[in-house]
């Protein structure tokens, strides 16, 4: 009986010993329903570049869960900090680590309309290929890139249309007096990527944690992850009539031709005219995208 239980303990001492020798593997933290796609594993654009980022809107509705729903609050992510996919299926910290590849933390910011509007414009000039293209929570957006050699990127890109989403409820973008937080990274906070008017905003708070860290406790919590792309970006060079890519005071045009003034302030950038009014569905290219965001 001694003999037994000797060989016993030694077996779950090696065992022990085997096991501390092994690397301890990367955390599971949840799994994807669909692939989460953000860069070309081929090369060439990269799909947070250039249009909405399966990968991009999951970060955003992660960092977008804590929210207020009686404020206006949205999520911009410059599209270049994403460096790879998420295949559907299991997810990791490491697969984390390697789609973001950054220690940023996360900033939250008080602005008004207007300065989101600029903030879009700016993003969009980045289209196809740089990394300050604005990817988006709780926002949808419409562009029109005109090839133009000139310019670093190939084209000329102007910001069409914008509206948000509180409680439900789509509105227009616009107006000084219209008071917006805007989630985040400390990167685009301190002015980066182009971004400067960001560091002339007020903080209203950075997380202590990093935004890794925050995204991998929204898996955790959520378990399963992914959501088809839902139109909150919309390239009105391939949309044809889209109403989405018409300017929001009917009769407007991208360049300022023609057109109303703009009912909430007089400020915004000539030929982008935008009311803060709730929009009825009606006035959607696609109603389905307020839905998935909420």
């Amino acid at each position: 009986m001694k003999l037994i239980i000797v060989l016993v303990a030694l077996v779950a001492c090696e065992s022990s010993l085997i096991a501390a020798k092994e690397p301890a593997g990367p955390a599971f933290l949840g799994v994807a329903v669909v692939d989460l796609v953000a860069v070309n594993p081929s090369g060439g654009t990269n799909v947070s570049t250039s249009a909405e980022s399966k990968l991009a809107d999951m970060y955003c509705k992660a960092l977008l869960r804590r929210a207020n729903p009686e404020e206006f609050t949205v999520c911009l992510i410059n599209g270049g900090s994403f460096g790879a996919n998420i295949a559907a299926g299991n997810i990791t910290t490491a697969s984390l680590q390697a789609a973001y590849p950054f220690d940023d933390t996360v900033a939250r910011l008080s602005i008004s309309g207007n300065t989101l509007l600029s903030l879009l414009q700016h993003g969009v000039t980045g289209y196809p290929t740089q990394g300050w293209f604005p990817q988006v929570g709780n926002i949808r957006y419409s562009f029109r890139p005109i090839p133009n050699f000139q310019s670093e990127t190939g084209f000329a890109t102007d910001l069409i249309n914008a509206q948000i989403l509180k409680n439900g409820t789509v509105y227009g973008v616009g107006g000084d007096d219209l008071n917006i937080i805007l989630v985040t990274s400390n990167y685009l906070a301190q002015g980066n990527d182009g971004y400067t008017q960001l560091k002339n905003e007020k903080v209203l708070s950075t997380s202590k944690s990093t935004m890794n860290e925050l995204v991998g406790a929204y898996i955790v919590k959520e378990k399963t992850v992914g959501e088809p792309v839902n139109d909150r970006i919309v390239d009105c060079s391939a949309r044809g009539a889209d109403p989405f890519c018409v300017p929001a005071n009917n009769g407007g045009s991208a360049n300022g031709q023609g057109g109303g003034a703009n009912p909430a302030s007089s400020a915004v950038k000539p030929g982008l005219y935008y009311s803060y009014a709730a929009v009825t569905t009606a006035a959607l290219s696609s109603g389905a995208w307020a839905v998935l965001l909420s």
